[in-house]
């Protein structure tokens, strides 16, 4: 019932896909063209082996960052019923071609199951971000780690260079949406310190991410509610998909999901005069820096905010008593090998 579900899917939307586009290959073929109808056939078959292959793991970065998006560009509820329709989808290809209408939709039309699954498929594929997956479909370079970053692609338009980002959404207005400002931190916190890191003015109006080395959740706050999107909930209904509680029930169902205590908190917005700051972070950072590092702290530091790294490694030359603190910090997570050491990373 969770993202699982939604990917397999997936799966059986392009096998009957595939399974149309042979069937009408085969009907193309002649004695004279033979050869390349085959080339074609054998293509067609090689690339859903591949497809499906990668649909194997898990996309809740990609699941995770769609939530986000369309909350903020008003398309929220039309995703969340998108994605039930796809749950519930009898698998038959001719079902296929029939129109359904989903809450919010432009216009208030309907859409062919067809069209919607080949577009819910899209928005996961794209916003995953791993180029090496479905490298015929997303830009080089991509990546989970730049595809919010505001200047990270850049573009020649006109003859001059234009940098944006990645990611790009159009809103229920019909205009296209960057983002324009990103903010991350990353470290092995307490309860405590989520509790004052978290603030309703910097998470509200942002996708705000919520990263482990192998997973990834959507936090949000909205009319004096918080709210935890994770991929792995289930899918069947809207109602299900999220966990809404106070802040501190929030934090908890956090750690619950992610079964660790380290991670990145990565908050970015369309507005570039959106206030993002962490001053606890900051406050951490300058003052125990070193409680940050535990567990998988620094593993998590290292893969998702490396310029900290930098920073950490110059407190650690101190001949301090901070500085003997966040070497003996450094040298216990180095001893850590399990599947939280980025040595040894899955795919989020």
């Amino acid at each position: 019932m969770t993202q699982t579900t939604i990917l397999d899917q997936c799966k059986r939307y392009l096998e009957a896909i595939s399974a149309e586009t042979i069937a009408q290959l085969e009907l193309e073929k002649t004695p004279s063209n033979s050869t390349t109808i085959d080339k074609k056939i054998s293509d067609q078959k090689n690339y859903l082996e591949k497809s499906t292959k990668a649909l194997d793991r898990g996309y809740c970065f990609g699941f995770s960052l769609c939530d986000g998006a369309m909350e903020l560009t008003g398309k929220l509820n039309w995703w969340e019923n998108a994605l039930v329709e796809f749950y519930h989808w009898d698998g038959k290809k001719n079902s296929l071609d029939e129109e359904v209408l989903i809450p919010d939709s432009i216009q208030n039309k309907k859409i062919t199951r067809r069209e919607l699954f080949k577009r819910i498929i899209n928005y996961i594929i794209s916003t995953f971000a791993d180029e090496k997956t479905f490298e015929e479909f997303l830009p080089k370079s991509i990546s989970q780690l730049n595809i919010l970053q505001p200047d990270a692609h850049v573009l020649i338009k006109n003859n001059q260079e234009i940098k944006q980002s990645y990611f790009e959404i159009i809103d229920d207005q019909g205009q296209i949406q960057t983002i324009k400002k990103e903010n991350k931190i990353a470290g092995n916190f307490t309860n405590a310190d989520l509790d004052s890191i978290l603030s309703e003015q910097t998470i509200s109006g942002t996708v705000c991410l919520i990263l482990s080395i192998d997973h990834a959740m959507r936090l949000s706050y909205a009319n004096n509610l918080w709210t935890l999107y994770d991929p792995e909930y289930s899918h069947k209904e809207t109602k299900t998909m999220r966990f809404t509680g106070t802040k501190k029930e929030v934090i908890a169902e956090i750690f619950a999901c992610l079964h660790t205590h380290s991670m990145a908190i990565q908050v970015a917005a369309f507005n570039e005069d959106k206030k993002m700051e962490f001053p606890t972070y900051d406050k951490l950072m300058k003052e125990s820096p070193e409680k940050l590092l535990e567990v998988h702290g620094l593993h998590i530091i290292a893969w998702d905010t490396s310029k900290a790294i930098f920073k950490l490694v110059e407190l650690a030359k101190d001949n301090t008593i901070q500085g003997n603190k966040i070497r003996s910090a450094i040298a216990k997570s180095l001893l850590i090998r399990d599947s939280q050491n980025p040595l040894h990373k899955k795919k989020r």
